[in-house]
């Protein structure tokens, strides 16, 4: 995955009702620091990079939980 335009890769399809998407430890840049309420930005490689909030990270299972911040113009995909 190409992290050059975004810090985690994401599914947009994932994206529940309350604009939440869990993404593995291992779509984000090998570098990128998981603190919770940390602004990042997800892509998908086909989309516009999204900007999500860090809400969770589970490190047993090395989920992290984001909830994407979606402007006006965009909505979830139920």
């Amino acid at each position: 995955m190409d992290h050059t335009t975004y810090d985690i890769w994401y599914d947009p399809n994932e994206i529940d009702g309350d604009n939440h998407a869990e993404v593995l430890r291992s779509w984000a840049r090998p570098d990128l620091e998981i603190t919770y309420g940390s602004i990042v930005l997800l892509g998908d490689d086909e989309q516009d990079p999204v900007r999500a909030r860090i809400v969770g990270f589970n490190e047993t299972s090395e989920i992290i939980t984001v909830e994407v911040l979606f402007d006006e113009a965009h909505s979830a995909v139920a």
